[in-house]
């Protein structure tokens, strides 16, 4: 399949992405076993986009990603630098400016990685409009 650019940047993505909230689970947990196989294979066959956010699996999404991402391939590739990386910030959260701050570093951590390729405002209302703009 060939490769979608994002014209803003010059990305090239694979016209699939791995969406990581519907991860395979196991007694109510993040069935690592099952959804690191499903993860390298989506990446070892094209996929370069994946996408999380800070609520998936009662926040340990992006822990797991993070995870699996640092690993590397057969030639000593990190997966890290095979994909790009979109998640969200938890606006339902978010009080004041410093929150912003210290979910993105955060979500750095977690995610093992000094690049979030793509953030995302997450389940925008009014009223999360309204406290972002203060």
């Amino acid at each position: 399949m060939n490769k979608r650019i994002v014209k803003r940047n010059g990305d090239e993505l694979f016209p699939l992405g791995l969406g990581a909230m519907r991860l395979a689970t196991k007694n109510n947990s993040i069935d690592k076993e099952v959804s690191k196989e499903y993860i390298l294979y989506a990446i070892e066959n094209g996929v370069n986009f994946i996408d999380t956010a800070y609520a998936y699996h009662g926040g340990e999404s992006e822990r797991f990603l993070g995870d699996i991402l640092s690993l590397a391939d057969s030639e000593g590739v990190k997966y890290r630098d095979r994909v790009k990386i979109s998640t969200k910030l938890p606006s339902w959260m978010v009080r004041s400016r410093e929150d912003m701050d210290a979910f993105l570093n955060e979500q750095l951590r977690k995610l093992k990685t000094d690049v979030i390729d793509y953030y995302f405002i997450h389940n925008v209302d009014f009223s999360s409009v309204l406290r972002l703009k203060e």
